[in-house]
């Protein structure tokens, strides 16, 4: 999972598919919180949202997949994109 948004007022999040999700919730938090803040819900097959307003800085984001049952997955956390060589 990878955020991008440095020097931006939007965060761009994506990750890899999960087999089986039918959704995906993606967490945000202040980075002075403990918990939870909001969560987006983007359907699957999609593997990418953008979080208008919301700076990268500034925010802790995760995504969890849920399954048909609704059950959720653990939340992993978001880096920055990989470097380019």
């Amino acid at each position: 999972m990878t955020i991008a948004g440095a020097l931006a007022t939007d965060t761009t999040v994506t990750w890899q598919p999960v087999v089986g999700a039918v959704r995906y919730r993606v967490h945000l938090r202040r980075n002075d919180a403990q918990d939870w803040q909001k969560v987006v819900e983007v359907p699957a097959p999609a593997v990418t949202t953008i979080l208008k307003d919301v700076i990268v800085d500034d925010t802790f984001v995760g995504v969890g997949a849920v399954g048909a049952d609704g059950a959720e997955s653990l939340v992993t956390f978001a880096g920055p994109e990989p470097r380019k060589r």
